[in-house]
C-alpha cells in the first residue's frame, strides 16, 4: 500500500484503505473537499460557510454571527460591546446591527475606507 494507506488483510489477498476523509488517488491518499462534493449543504448557508480542512471540514460563522455553547452559529449582538461603534442608537439586526440618531440629530457622510473588500464608513452626526 502507498503512503497514508492502511493494508486491510482479505482471504488471501489484501485492499488498502485510506484515513476518513480520504481516497485512493493511484498510491496516495487524497483530500476529500466535502464543503465541494457535498450535495446536502453541511453549513447552514445563511449563517456560516464550510471550509475544508485535511481529513475534514467545519463550519465557519459568518461576520455577524458566533457559536452558542452548543456549537451553532448565532446572530451576534454587536450593539452589547461599545454601543457597536455608533455614537446614538445601536440597533440589532439578524447578522448585521445599523446606527441611528437620536431625534433631531441626522447623519452627515464624512469619509469611506476599503478594509478587506469592506467598507467602513466615517458620519458626523449634527
Amino acid at each position: 500500500c502507498g503512503q497514508q494507506q492502511q493494508c486491510i488483510n482479505t482471504p488471501g489477498s489484501y485492499r488498502c484503505e485510506c484515513p476518513t476523509g480520504f481516497r485512493i488517488d493511484g498510491q496516495q491518499c487524497r483530500d476529500i473537499d466535502e464543503c465541494l462534493e457535498s450535495h446536502d449543504h453541511l453549513c447552514p448557508s445563511d449563517v456560516s460557510q464550510c471550509e475544508n480542512t485535511p481529513g475534514s471540514y467545519y463550519c465557519k460563522c459568518k461576520r455577524g454571527f458566533e457559536k452558542d455553547h452548543h456549537g451553532r452559529c448565532q446572530d451576534f449582538d454587536e450593539c452589547l460591546v461599545n454601543n457597536g461603534g455608533c455614537s446614538q442608537r445601536c440597533i440589532n439586526k439578524f447578522g448585521s446591527y445599523e446606527c441611528h440618531c437620536n431625534d433631531g440629530y441626522v447623519f452627515v457622510f464624512v469619509d469611506a475606507m476599503f478594509h478587506n473588500q469592506s467598507i467602513d464608513f466615517s458620519f458626523r452626526i449634527i
